[in-house]
């Protein structure tokens, strides 16, 4: 939305779809004091009137805190400000470029 473009979940209503993944799993490592998460996610943007994808965000990071919830919650902030930029970046060039 801060980038002017309106979010729907009606699929039907989307001329821009963006779908992915994200996974998040707990590493084994460190003291037992620190707890670490692994993340990977990849999002495809896709035109949904033509179908092909015109755009592809791949990171992996590793995020660590006292307790396995804070470096879960540090990894979802972390996946946020990654991708978030990039993706709409690339949004916007494909949709403004048309």
């Amino acid at each position: 939305n801060q980038q002017g473009f309106s979010i729907s979940e009606d699929l039907t209503k989307a001329h821009v779809l963006v779908r992915g993944a994200v996974e998040i799993k707990a590493l084994e490592r460190g003291t037992p004091e620190w707890k670490y998460v692994q993340w990977r996610a990849h999002f495809d943007m896709v035109d949904r009137k033509g179908g092909s994808v015109f755009g592809s965000v791949s990171k992996t990071g590793r995020q660590g805190h006292v307790s396995l919830q804070q470096a879960e919650n540090r990894a979802v902030r972390k996946i946020r400000e990654a991708l978030t930029t990039e993706i709409t970046g690339k949004m916007r060039q494909y949709i403004f470029s048309q």
